[in-house]
């Protein structure tokens, strides 16, 4: 079970509930975000369900506008992406904020599967950020170059990443777009409305 909570204000994360059982392994995590400070809860959830469990908490201060992983995304499609641009911001996925850096490096035809595709060529990295607003190398993450297509979506072609095991590619097979329906407005529920 997955369960994910977000609450948003002006495109700005104000709170993120993340709740997962997998087998006997639960995890139960509470975020709050501020202006420049994202404080963290683990367990905080079943400390309330529980007698006897304390939940954890820790406090990130000093960090610009920490984002929540969707809102990072968001953010970064959003951007004009032009050669030589470089992006930082504070992603939170999980307990931990950390500091990722994107270089736009190219606007290129990218071979996938056979075929040349419009995109764009990002260099990644990414930092962790200490308590005391410091930064420190990723223990498991070296660094990525990701080919974004070059259009409306920018979703992920290929990624090439340098982790701790070794060196990982991820490649999009297929992707289907949502039929996401608009919601049908009768004229007398809109004149109502106006009075």
């Amino acid at each position: 079970m997955f369960f994910l909570f977000l609450i948003r204000r002006k495109n700005n994360p104000v709170a993120l509930h993340f709740k997962e059982v997998q087998d006997e392994r639960r995890i139960d995590f509470y975020g709050e975000f501020g202006r420049n400070r994202f404080r963290s809860y683990r367990n905080r959830g079943l400390a309330l369900q529980r007698e006897g469990v304390q939940p954890t908490s820790l406090t990130f201060k000093n960090i610009p506008k920490p984002l929540d992983l969707l809102s990072s995304i968001l953010y970064f499609r959003s951007l004009p992406l032009n050669v030589g641009d470089e992006i930082q911001l504070v992603s939170c996925p999980n307990e931990h904020p950390y500091l990722v850096i994107i270089t736009v490096e190219a606007h290129e035809e990218h071979e996938l599967e056979g075929k040349k595709v419009p995109s764009i060529r990002l260099r990644m990295a990414i930092k962790s950020v200490e308590k005391d607003g410091s930064l420190s190398a990723h223990k498991k993450f070296k660094t990525a170059t990701v080919w974004v297509e070059k259009n409306r979506h920018r979703l992920p072609l290929e990624i090439r990443a340098e982790v701790f095991v070794g060196s990982v590619t991820v490649i999009m097979k297929s992707y289907k777009e949502l039929n996401v329906r608009k919601p049908k407005i009768s004229l007398e529920a809109e004149q109502v409305g106006l009075h």
